[in-house]
């Protein structure tokens, strides 16, 4: 009886090379599309997080009488002056699920150095204040918050024109009331500044406005995601720009 064997065909070493030379091309096609695709997630994932901040801000509003969340003052019952992240989480008005009082604010981030400080902020405010792109630690190794006394993940700016109940001038406004002549959607609330602190160490608490600031970062528009920034204008509404927008209105209160 006769026996068969099969012989089995090895692929020669052109042949190896040309099989990895097609996936190597394969994967350089494929690769900027699915950082794409994840860079569309993120900024989609930060417009939801814009437009509940959003929320929370009219929620404050209707609930003072129509004096809007201030970009800075003093958190009730300290006289600890702090940006609008950590007014928003103390104020009972904004109904925000992470609301607590200023002193168990202050209790929450108080031990340890300015990273343990910052991370212990990230896990509790991280999903309300931190954009998705924003990375946890600046190139230097330090945590990724700039605040007075208390460290708070703010990846967004504010319209720093909104101010406490008593305006300090003409440039800045408390009361919504005050503004009749223009439209709320031309009116900027809040937009992605993180890159813009990335790259220059400033403030990532209040939107830069103003002439000389829309000169050099027009409305922070930064590279947040991918060409542009995400935009919160005070009608709710939100956009994405990459160029300064048309018909805005930055403080319609001093006009």
């Amino acid at each position: 009886m006769k026996t068969y064997l099969l012989k089995t065909r090895a692929f020669t070493l052109i042949e190896l090379l040309v099989v990895i030379a097609i996936i190597a091309i394969l994967a350089g096609m494929l690769l900027p599309s699915l950082s794409q695709a994840k860079g569309t997630a993120r900024r989609i994932s930060c417009t939801s997080r814009l437009k509940s901040l959003g929320l929370f801000w009219q929620f404050y509003t209707d609930g003072t009488g129509g004096y809007m969340l201030p970009s800075n003052g003093t958190l009730p019952g300290t006289n600890l002056t702090e940006y609008f992240a950590a007014i928003m989480v103390t104020a009972p008005e904004a109904q925000m699920p992470c609301h607590m009082s200023a002193q168990n604010l202050i209790n929450a981030v108080q031990d340890g150095d300015a990273n343990v400080r910052g991370e212990k902020s990230r896990a509790l405010f991280g999903q309300y204040f931190q954009c998705p792109s924003q990375p946890d630690l600046r190139p230097d190794g330090k945590t990724y918050w700039t605040y007075n006394n208390v460290p708070m993940p703010t990846g967004y700016g504010y319209n720093r024109r909104i101010y406490f109940r008593t305006p300090a001038s003409s440039l800045v406004v408390s009361n919504i009331s005050a503004i009749s002549k223009f439209s709320f959607s031309t009116i900027p609330l809040l937009a992605d500044t993180w890159k813009t602190a990335f790259n220059s160490n400033t403030s990532l608490n209040q939107l830069p406005l103003g002439t000389d600031a829309e000169t050099t970062q027009p409305w922070g528009i930064n590279s947040a995601h991918l060409k542009g920034s995400n935009f919160l204008w005070m009608d709710g509404h939100a956009t994405y720009e990459t160029g300064r927008p048309d018909g805005y209105c930055t403080d319609p209160w001093a006009h």
